[in-house]
């Protein structure tokens, strides 16, 4: 149950996770309209902390549910004053002093919380300063006994001793339930679907919930059939756009590609600007289709572009180009960089006819996986391959946690229409690969699939049924909706998978697996985790 302002980024976003991990997301506006309800039916109770009241009438609601066994989640928190007067509410969080606002040099995520592991987002050489958008000033929780923290803020440890660190994310052992608190407004965009699934899987001896189990990397505006902006091309490269596109820069992405183990979907565009007189040439087709198909990847059809038409124009255009050279292929994946209203009005005209799947570029405005349409997937990109920030990779960090999710854009056409010297393509790639090598194709080791794979695996992600439990270390767990594939991610606290039946699993890392399920029902059995350490006393020889 979700109490508190339904109108807020918060609800949106526990709203999304219900949606995504099949929980019904109750809501009440308040404590006092909880109270009126049956509260240990409910197995979480989501808080939104800025905006309620806290009188000591309508704080008993929460004791009542702790003592219930029902975990709460303080989304968000107080003013920092509210808690200094409010002891009651102090003493539910585990906060034992506010010592104020502190600005933090960096935040610290502890190991196994989301999963990825360990990182501390903080500058350590003067270049990295570039990287550091995180929120750094907080108010400064101290905390007392029975609390875990996950993520803190990091400061001088001349100064400061490092369990004094200011609290971010942590749990306090309130009766027979965890209180947990959010310090900032993390679950107010997507990295709160991550950050509840963790909450979750702390608030439980093990939880199984379903991914998609997709790390796609797409490439739009790319290859071109048309040589546009030929005086820039022939002033930066010396040559026209579609032999910079056979000639270097497609040796380029093949061969990142290739060294990455990663599987592309390009999105070939017949001409991005329709102010520009350049004609598109159909004999450049059948040669990436090929080439594609060599390190096994696909091709879709690019919607980004600019100029003097419009796009159910484009696509009659494009479709008698592609009709000349392409043979059998079968273009079922597609590129927006903006998804709106008057785009999915035209997905469901016979002109595009065929389009099963669209990556869209803009992460703003859409939630990472969404129907564009009744039958059109909305695959929105995770990440940016020439941009990194410390944001970006706990955002993604958070999805892959939450969904198995990743999408990774690469943008070609400023290459071909560059504003910068840095839109030049030996500065663009090399931002790409070297930060596709060091943060993008890292982390969780989710499979590398087509646009089209990823497709199919999230019609099943969002459309399956489940049920599970787990008794004497032997997890039973039941799947509809699926004809055959679904899969799941198991963390445990402390136990490993030793035998499945109906299943596959691959270790992702301590007290995580990946759980392919292959019918309708599967069974897993636990046992101890090799990582745990037994300590033991015992009496000296005699």
């Amino acid at each position: 149950v979700y109490v508190g302002n339904t109108d807020s980024k918060t609800y949106e976003i526990v709203k999304q996770w219900g949606e995504y991990t099949k929980r019904k997301i109750f809501t009440a506006s308040s404590l006092e309209e909880l109270s009126k309800q049956e509260i240990s039916s409910y197995s979480m109770i989501l808080l939104d902390g800025k905006n309620l009241d806290y009188s000591t009438k309508d704080l008993g609601v929460l004791t009542l549910a702790c003592n219930n066994d029902v975990n709460l989640v303080f989304c968000n928190l107080p003013d920092a004053d509210v808690l200094s007067s409010n002891t009651q509410l102090a003493d539910l969080l585990g906060i034992a002093s506010v010592k104020g606002n502190v600005t933090t040099k960096g935040i610290q995520l502890f190991d196994g919380f989301l999963l990825g592991g360990e990182i501390t987002y903080q500058p350590s050489v003067e270049k990295e300063k570039k990287f550091q958008n995180m929120e750094l000033n907080m108010p400064w929780y101290l905390l007392g006994k029975g609390t875990k923290t996950y993520m803190v803020g990091v400061m001088d440890e001349e100064e400061v001793v490092r369990e004094q660190f200011p609290a971010i994310i942590w749990s306090h052992q309130y009766g027979n339930a965890k209180v947990f608190g959010v310090n900032g407004s993390y679950l107010e965009d997507e990295s709160g679907l991550g950050i509840l699934s963790a909450l979750d899987y702390e608030a439980n001896d093990m939880v199984l919930y379903p991914v998609i189990n997709a790390n796609n990397f797409c490439v739009s505006d790319f290859p071109g059939m048309a040589n546009e902006n030929d005086a820039k091309m022939q002033e930066y490269y010396s040559r026209n756009a579609t032999t910079l596109d056979r000639d270097v820069l497609w040796p380029g992405i093949m061969a990142m590609a290739t060294q990455n183990e990663i599987r592309l979907t390009a999105f070939l565009t017949t001409k991005y600007n329709y102010d520009d007189e350049a004609k598109a040439d159909d004999r450049f087709v059948s040669f990436y289709l090929q080439q594609l198909s060599e390190i096994r990847s696909e091709a879709g059809k690019s919607y980004h572009f600019t100029g003097n038409t419009t796009l159910l124009d484009k696509a009659v255009e494009d479709q008698a180009i592609y009709s000349k050279s392409s043979g059998a292929y079968d273009f079922r994946t597609a590129f927006f960089m903006d998804l709106t209203d008057a785009d999915k009005e035209a997905l469901n005209s016979d002109k595009l006819d065929g389009t099963h799947t669209v990556a869209v570029g803009n992460l703003k405005d859409l939630p990472p996986i969404s129907y564009a349409t009744d039958k059109v997937m909305a695959l929105r990109a995770t990440a940016i391959a020439d941009q990194y920030s410390y944001q970006d990779d706990f955002r993604v960090r958070s999805l892959s946690s939450a969904l198995g999710y990743k999408n990774t854009l690469i943008t070609m056409s400023n290459v071909i229409w560059p504003q910068t010297e840095e839109d030049r393509w030996e500065n663009y790639f090399d931002q790409v690969v070297s930060n596709i090598t060091t943060f993008w194709n890292k982390g969780v080791a989710f499979e590398s699939t087509t646009l089209s794979e990823c497709d199919y695996r999230t019609r099943v992600f969002l459309n399956l049924g489940y049920e599970w439990h787990c008794e004497n270390d032997v997890i039973e767990a039941t799947v509809s909706n699926v004809e055959q594939d679904a899969w799941f991610v198991l963390r445990t606290h402390g136990k490993d998978i030793v035998a499945a039946d109906g299943a596959e699993y691959t270790k992702l890392e301590k007290d995580a697996y990946l759980v392919h399920s292959v019918g309708e029902k599967m069974q897993l059995t636990l046992g101890k985790s090799e990582d745990i350490l037994e300590y033991s006393t015992t009496k000296g020889e005699e």
